[in-house]
């Protein structure tokens, strides 16, 4: 089959890195103590109108900043 890539060597830039233990990864970085981290909620139902969200419980517990989307 002409054109095809089944078989064909890949070269990949970025495996001497990872192979001799060079490579940096997020869990390596250091992002200092004020960091802060994130967490995004996907809907359980498709396609459903999401007509409120209770974060009471968020803002009650200890450590958690709540700042708004916009845009």
């Amino acid at each position: 089959m002409a054109g095809s890539i089944l078989g064909t060597r890949v070269l990949r830039t970025e495996d001497p890195e990872l192979l001799l233990g060079n490579a940096k990864y997020v869990g390596d970085l250091d992002l200092g103590d004020d960091t802060l981290h994130l967490v995004f909620v996907r809907s359980e139902m498709a396609h459903a109108e999401i007509t409120g969200i209770d974060t009471s419980a968020a803002q009650a517990a200890p450590f958690v900043i709540m700042k708004p989307i916009t845009g």
